[in-house]
């Protein structure tokens, strides 16, 4: 009879385009707390695990947990008709809390369908868009804000390669990219660098064609969320696939900061942890699931930054930073060598 249980409950998982859940997790009814978490993207996005990761150990296996991806990096349309099932699964299981991740989360889902509508405690992650945009907090929303060291990265790219002057900028338009924006307006007064261009590329064939233009203007190109952008096919590519062509028709130092972009072949950046972001933001779901006042729970900020260098990339660039640079830094490599595509684009 528990098989049967078991199995008919997975299918009912897929039937909603959720996340097929453990056995622990379907089993995990005796315990006091069922959360719902919303992701923003798809399971696979490197990001993604990192998040999943960091709520697991924020609950401390108290909870019963229910994943909806969204999907909105590769089908961003379609992450409306996504959010209205995490709602039907929210109004038919009736979790004890909410986690929703990252910025699209909380326009397609928590906005439309919970915000000023239910008591549940609800706490977002990986933020960057300013959380008035949101108008949180609120009576029952808090959460971590995702801060990118931008600042540091930059700092840390010079220190790789001293004749660093001027730098651009290159993401995917959204709300990420929004939230980026904001931030180096900000900020940009007290870059050891001077920014020249942000651009927003549409799709694979306009990322190429400005970081060729970016070539000529800057020393160094800051790289940011790319993922999804579609090649002439129409096909989403990962950034897996998309950041080799851009660093190799490039050619110059890049940066980012988000560790999965620096394994992918940017050259380094003092990158945010995915972990800290879901561990802070489930902790604090678990105060409100056991009784504190989510209003007593401020918004937080992420803190932790791990400078990561990718040697391959130094290597082809033909760069020998002092020996200080490499001090305390994670050193990665491509997962495999250039594709014919980037090795035909090479400059």
């Amino acid at each position: 009879m528990l098989t049967r249980v078991l199995a008919l409950s997975i299918f009912a998982g897929f039937a909603l385009g959720l996340s097929p859940l453990t056995g622990s997790e379907l089993l995990a009814a005796d315990k006091p707390f069922k959360v719902l978490v919303v992701m923003s993207y798809e399971k696979e996005y490197p990001w993604v695990p990192q998040l999943l990761k960091g709520i697991r150990q924020g609950l401390q296996s108290t909870s019963e947990i229910r994943i909806v991806y969204l999907d909105t990096k590769r089908d961003l349309a379609g992450g409306k008709a996504k959010a209205e099932q995490a709602y039907q699964l929210y109004l038919s299981w009736k979790p004890d809390g909410v986690i929703a991740c990252d910025d699209n989360a909380q326009a397609l889902f928590v906005g439309p369908f919970l915000k000023n509508k239910v008591s549940t405690p609800i706490m977002f992650c990986g933020v960057n868009c300013s959380p008035g945009k949101y108008e949180y907090p609120a009576d029952n929303i808090s959460g971590i804000l995702e801060k990118a060291h931008l600042r540091q990265t930059i700092a840390y790219a010079s220190q790789i390669d001293p004749r660093i002057q001027s730098f651009g900028v290159l993401i995917k338009a959204g709300k990420t990219g929004s939230g980026y924006l904001e931030q180096i307006e900000k900020e940009k007064a007290s870059y050891p660098a001077k920014l020249t261009v942000t651009t927003f590329p549409k799709n694979v064939d306009t990322a190429l064609a400005a970081v060729k233009e970016l070539r000529q203007t800057t020393d160094m190109l800051i790289i940011g969320t790319v993922s999804g952008l579609k090649d002439a096919s129409g096909r989403p590519l990962t950034e897996e696939e998309l950041i080799p062509l851009l660093t190799t028709i490039y050619g110059k130092p890049t940066a980012t900061t988000l560790k999965s972009r620096v394994r992918s072949g940017v050259l380094c950046g003092v990158v945010q942890s995915g972990l800290e972001q879901g561990e802070v933001a489930a902790k604090k779901l678990l105060q409100a699931m056991r009784g504190t006042p989510v209003g007593k729970i401020p918004i937080s900020l992420n803190e932790k930054g791990r400078k990561v260098l990718n040697l391959d990339e130094l290597h082809r660039l033909g760069l020998q930073p002092s020996p200080a640079a490499l001090v305390g830094v994670e050193l990665l490599y491509r997962p495999t060598a250039l594709s014919p595509a980037a090795r035909e684009a090479s400059p």
